[in-house]
C-alpha cells in the first residue's frame, strides 16, 4: 500500500479553542477542492487550512465580518 504524506500547518495547543467540527471542516474543505479539479495536494490544504481555522474558533463558529479567505490558482492549487 502506498502512502502520501502532505505538509500542513501545525497549530500549537495553546491556540485549539474547540475540537468540535475539525473533522468535518477538513472534509469540507478537502472536498471543496475536489469539486473544483484541484489536485490532491490543494485538497488537502484546503481541508488543513478549514480545520485549522475551526480550531481556533468555539462551537465550529465562523466570524462573518472576517470569513477564511480560500483561494485556488488557475491550475487549482491553494494559493
Amino acid at each position: 500500500m502506498l502512502f502520501i504524506r502532505y505538509p500542513v500547518v501545525a497549530i500549537e495547543r495553546s491556540e485549539v479553542v474547540d475540537t468540535v467540527g475539525a473533522g468535518d471542516s477538513f472534509a469540507g474543505g478537502f472536498l471543496a477542492g475536489f469539486m473544483t479539479g484541484a489536485d490532491t495536494a490543494a485538497c488537502v490544504a484546503a481541508g488543513a487550512y478549514a480545520s485549522n481555522y475551526i480550531l481556533r474558533r468555539r462551537c465550529c463558529s465562523i466570524d462573518l465580518d472576517q470569513p477564511p479567505d480560500i483561494q485556488l490558482d488557475r491550475r487549482r492549487r491553494l494559493v
